[in-house]
């Protein structure tokens, strides 16, 4: 290169055969490398600009060959801007030049590079260029597919952001006049574009929409079209829709009830169709569950899922991927979903063992937080009678519950969970079965471990109020556990939060008969946290109503009256 440089700048024939031999000689990355240190960079984008085509052929030649050496890093902005250029403009029938041109500019694209979104908003561009200048190649299609997918996953994992309507909408026409033919690859490829969390606009969902819905009921198995079910295409389809709904209230919004329907009866008809005849495919159970998860959001929707079998469909689910803690995770927070709004269908979930699902999550995944969390919430929610609670504590739900709050004690979600869940079974509960079960201490160790966490110490304090209302057994278990250290320490911690001191007063009050109680009560300080509680939340009647009542129960002997006066417990 540099021997000839003088000579080749005055002949366009010389640097044709100089790039010709320099595409045949370079063989390894080092020889690209010394393409670079020598030169040649200025050589082909001087070319690239040459008015003979031959020449700037021949450029591209090199270009790609360094490209497949070097991984394309070498090439500046500049340079590639003029290949895209070039080859737009003179090669447009050339499919080899068109391909190769552009895997020169996507191998170019690196998030290392400073100027990373300029590059890869080039490699778009000229990617969507492309699909249009070769509708009907299948294979020009099959490597833009690919292109915009690299393309996506650099842009996700450096956090950028670009544009991609407009190669969005080139890719779903490709894939209606190509069909089968690239139906994978480009539902991969939409997938991938998705994750970038550009907004599309209304027409482009919309248009999105229908596209992949016609695509994935094509490959159903279960559509009037004949033709057989295929997975792959499938599973890339019910991705599409879990991003499509990723934004659920605008997406609805946009689309409409209408084709939102379609969407949903579509995928739980190929739930149903998985389960029966198909067999188990666990990446269209957990991409499906992500449509009817993100759609729970939106009230209207929760009708349709019931109406298309949402619920058995899901219990269903859970129990055919047992082992698969996503679509656990996915199908516990569906049922909590479904169930928070009306008891019928809280019901119709027991009824359809969607209990037995959620306690076999529990003993299955029971090291797995996301779970585990998902499973204490859904539980808490189907406490819905006598009956159901009877059944949680015989198959062993107590324990369960116990068991994930000492695995999952740094998780205050957990711990507020499953603590609603105590509430409820322990509400009508035989008081044998709480002194043989652990809940005491469990709870204990949760309100030590959050003491910051009104949430937690909220919930905790709330079932030892109750419990401390229950027979001289359970009384003294609260007292003998230490749980009254922890009503202490919630009057210091959470002064001003009423819920907390509420449930604390009240168990001072229900023990107050107690001699543990009234050594507690009546430590250095204890009447003035009682009496500092109660102004902070004048306010709160029911708190003014259990502070007065425990500040006239400790003032029935003399000793203990000195010590309310001088608290200022007759200002309070």
């Amino acid at each position: 290169i540099s021997d000839l440089s003088p000579t080749i700048s005055q002949s366009e024939i010389m640097i044709e055969k100089t790039l010709a031999f320099l595409s045949k000689i370079c063989k390894s990355k080092h020889h690209a490398t010394c393409f670079e240190l020598r030169g040649g960079l200025v050589l082909v984008h001087s070319s690239l600009k040459s008015e003979s085509l031959v020449v700037q052929q021949r450029a591209i030649d090199v270009m790609y060959k360094i490209a497949t050496l070097s991984d394309g890093r070498v090439f500046a902005l500049n340079t590639l801007e003029q290949l895209g250029n070039s080859a737009q403009s003179n090669f447009k029938e050339d499919r080899s030049m068109a391909a190769k041109s552009l895997y020169i500019i996507v191998a170019s694209v690196d998030t290392r590079k400073p100027d990373f979104p300029q590059y890869a908003a080039l490699g778009l561009e000229f990617t969507q260029k492309v699909i249009k200048t070769f509708p009907t190649d299948t294979s020009i299609q099959k490597i833009g597919c690919f292109s915009a997918r690299k393309i996506a996953t650099l842009a996700q994992k450096s956090n950028t952001s670009l544009d991609i309507s407009s190669v969005m909408l080139p890719i779903l026409d490709a894939q209606r006049l190509l069909g089968v033919q690239i139906q994978k690859d480009s539902l991969d490829t939409i997938w991938a574009l998705m994750g970038m969390k550009w907004e599309l606009r209304p027409e482009e969902l919309r248009e999105l929409t229908v596209c992949t819905v016609e695509t994935v009921k094509m490959n159903s198995g279960i559509s009037s079209s004949g033709r057989s079910f295929r997975g792959d295409v499938v599973t890339s389809g019910m991705a599409v829709f879990a991003d499509i709904f990723a934004e659920p209230v605008h997406a609805v919004r946009v689309l409409g009830m209408q084709k939102v329907e379609r969407v949903i009866e579509l995928v739980l008809s190929l739930i149903y169709a998985c389960l029966d005849k198909f067999g188990n495919h666990p990446f269209i159970f957990s991409f499906g569950f992500s449509v009817l998860q993100r759609l729970c959001n939106v009230n209207d929707c929760h009708n349709l899922i019931l109406r298309f079998g949402g619920i058995v469909a899901v219990i269903d689910g859970m129990a055919a991927n047992g082992g698969t803690a996503n679509i656990q995770e996915k199908g516990c927070n569906i049922l909590r979903r479904l169930a928070a709004y009306h008891l019928e269908i809280k019901l119709t979930i027991v009824e359809s063992d969607g209990v037995d699902a959620v306690l076999n999550n529990m003993m299955t995944h029971s090291a797995n937080e996301a779970v585990i969390r998902e499973a204490c919430s859904a539980l808490s929610v189907l406490c819905v009678d006598k009956q159901t609670r009877t059944f949680i504590i015989q198959q062993g739900g107590v324990l369960l519950l116990e068991n994930a709050m000492e695995i999952h004690i740094g998780s205050s979600l957990i711990q507020e969970n499953a603590l609603d869940a105590l509430c409820l079974l322990s509400s009508d509960a035989d008081s044998e079965i709480l002194l043989t079960s652990n809940i005491i201490t469990s709870i204990k160790d949760s309100l030590d471990n959050h003491i910051e966490e009104s949430n937690v110490q909220r919930r905790g304090l709330s079932i030892l109020r109750n419990f401390s209302l229950r027979d001289e057994k359970i009384k003294s278990s609260i007292e003998s556990s230490g749980c009254l250290d922890n009503c202490t320490k919630a009057l210091e911690m959470h002064t001003s939060t009423p819920n907390v001191i509420d449930s604390a007063f009240s168990i001072f009050l229900h023990l107050f008969n107690r001699s543990e109680c009234q050594k507690v009560l009546l430590r250095r300080g204890m009447i003035e946290l009682i009496v500092h509680a109660m102004m902070a939340n004048v306010q709160s009647q029911r708190t003014q109503m259990l502070g007065c009542s425990l500040l006239c129960a400790l003032c029935e002997t003399p000793h203990s009256r000195v010590i309310v006066v001088d608290a200022c417990g007759l200002e309070a």
